[in-house]
Order: C-alpha cells, then sequence, then structure tokens
C-alpha cells in the first residue's frame, strides 16, 4: 500500500463547499488555486495510513467538473469523489446523504438514431460505481443511502 493515499472530492458550488471551509480552517488546510476557484487540502492519519483529502470547489457541470477532475489526476490522486446534490433520483430528501451505486448520462441524445437517451454507441449505457467505496463508506456510516 502507498505511504500517502490521496482522494480528490469535487464539489460544484458554494453553499456545498462552505462547509468544507469550516474544516478547513480547524485542520490547518493548505489552501491552493485552481484557475479562479479554490481548494484546500486537508492530511489525515487514519490507523497506519496518511491521507490527503483534495476538496475542489470546482463548479457547476460536467465540463467544470471533468476539467477539474483532470487537475486533480495530475496532483496524483487515488481515488475521485464527486460529492453534491446533482441527479439522485431513488427518493432522498434535503440533508439526506446518498452514495451512487450507477449513473447515466442524461443530456446526450441520439435517440433519432434509435439508441436510448443518454446511450453512446459502443459505451455502456449505465456507469456502476465501485463496489470496495461503497462498500467502505457504508461499513463505516450505516446511516447514509445507497441508490441511482
Amino acid at each position: 500500500m502507498k505511504d500517502v493515499l490521496k482522494i480528490g472530492i469535487l464539489i460544484a458550488d458554494d453553499d456545498e463547499y462552505a462547509p468544507v471551509l469550516k474544516k478547513a480552517e480547524e485542520y490547518g488546510a493548505e489552501e491552493f488555486g485552481f484557475y479562479s476557484r479554490r481548494g484546500h487540502k486537508i492530511t489525515v492519519n487514519i490507523g497506519k495510513t496518511t491521507a490527503e483529502l483534495w476538496f475542489l470547489l470546482c463548479g457547476t457541470g460536467k465540463i467544470n467538473a471533468a476539467l477539474a477532475a483532470l487537475f486533480l489526476i495530475e496532483k496524483g490522486v487515488d481515488i475521485m469523489l464527486n460529492v453534491g446534490l446533482s441527479g439522485g433520483i431513488s427518493g432522498i430528501s434535503r440533508g439526506e446523504i446518498m452514495v451512487g451505486t450507477e449513473y447515466s448520462e442524461h443530456d446526450f441524445d441520439l435517440t433519432p438514431l434509435g439508441y436510448k437517451l443518454g446511450e453512446k454507441p459502443g459505451q455502456k449505457y449505465v456507469y456502476p460505481a465501485d463496489k470496495r467505496l461503497i462498500s467502505a463508506i457504508t461499513s463505516r456510516f450505516p446511516e447514509i443511502k445507497c441508490g441511482a
């Protein structure tokens, strides 16, 4: 296992990022910039593992998320999480936390060519989440819901 586990966490908007700012102050986080946006790196020890948590306020939309993900990949993150309010369709209420079990694209349309909405030729229609990550999160936090 690596000496340092790097976890990238993408957050779309200021309201969702506000709790990170509070924790960043508590943990003495290192602030970094990403274009005109901000990010914070918090280093924590979890048992024998040191984890670097790279929180990044990426902006709304998949293009902003993709650019921010690329930035974090260049920083060497091992795991990438995208957190926020977007996309849950399995009965979640405000303030609840849900771990996504599968993902699909909703704004790509080749239905005139006989494909399902969001389906792309030669690619998966639904992308499953990493079962190991889901298990790691839900075993530690059993109150968290799972769904698509």
